[in-house]
């Protein structure tokens, strides 16, 4: 599913031009949304967004961009900012926690990705999928009240959860994830060189290790028939 508007109004994430793929959400009653809601009171930016589709948008930011004149370019910067950000805002949060009621499952689109949230006791909560708390059995939900990480930890009856790995950082950044699987994959990929080059490296010593047998052979039996050819003559 992909969005084609940032929607300066309405959090339902079928607020742009209807995709087939968005009917599986339909077929199993599962409610779709996002918070990537503009502040009414930025009049700015809501009035460069207006009712354009994503794809409208990053044309116009272009657009703006490459113009001469100086409050163009500095529009192109606003809409580039909310194109880059989290697709999520402090009023998208809002808007999310009075549509729902308390034991409410929606999946939130954000950051290109799908999140589990709930809503329990008037505070949002988004369902750890995180590899890196795997491990820890009593951290199941993260609380969402803002797009800057600042969040804690409850387990599966909403109680803040003790976590045993005291060094491990919160985090929910997509691209923080993804940067550090980049990596892993790099040096996985490096570690598979290594072992190629290794390989290879043995057989060719191998190779050349039997070169040398055989030439050392080959002048041991010139040698041998040159001895004997001397021998015949005395």
């Amino acid at each position: 599913v992909s969005t084609q508007s940032t929607g300066s109004s309405g959090i339902n994430a079928e607020y742009g031009e209807y995709t087939p793929e968005l009917s599986l959400f339909d077929l199993a009653q599962v409610r779709l949304l996002h918070g990537w809601v503009i502040d009414p009171q930025d009049t700015v930016l809501a009035g460069l967004v207006s009712d354009l589709s994503y794809n409208q948008l990053v044309e116009k930011a272009m657009t703006l961009s490459s113009s001469t004149d100086t409050k163009e370019v500095s529009e192109s910067l606003i809409l580039k900012d909310h194109l880059e950000s989290s697709q999520l805002t402090v009023h998208g949060i809002c808007e999310i926690n009075s549509l729902l009621r308390s034991g409410d499952i929606v999946v939130l689109f954000r950051n290109n990705h799908f999140n589990t949230v709930t809503k329990n006791n008037d505070r949002l909560y988004v369902l750890v999928t995180d590899i890196g708390w795997a491990e820890e059995r009593f951290v199941v939900w993260e609380t969402l009240e803002n797009t800057c990480n600042s969040s804690f930890f409850v387990d599966g009856v909403f109680e803040s959860a003790a976590v045993k790995n005291t060094t491990q950082t919160t985090t929910t950044n997509d691209e923080e994830y993804a940067l550090s699987l980049g990596l892993q994959i790099s040096e996985e990929e490096q570690q598979e060189q290594q072992r190629l080059w290794m390989k290879l490296r043995r057989v060719n010593c191998g190779e050349n290790s039997k070169a040398d047998d055989k030439s050392s052979r080959s002048n041991h039996q010139k040698d041998k028939k040159k001895n004997d050819s001397l021998c015949s003559l005395m």
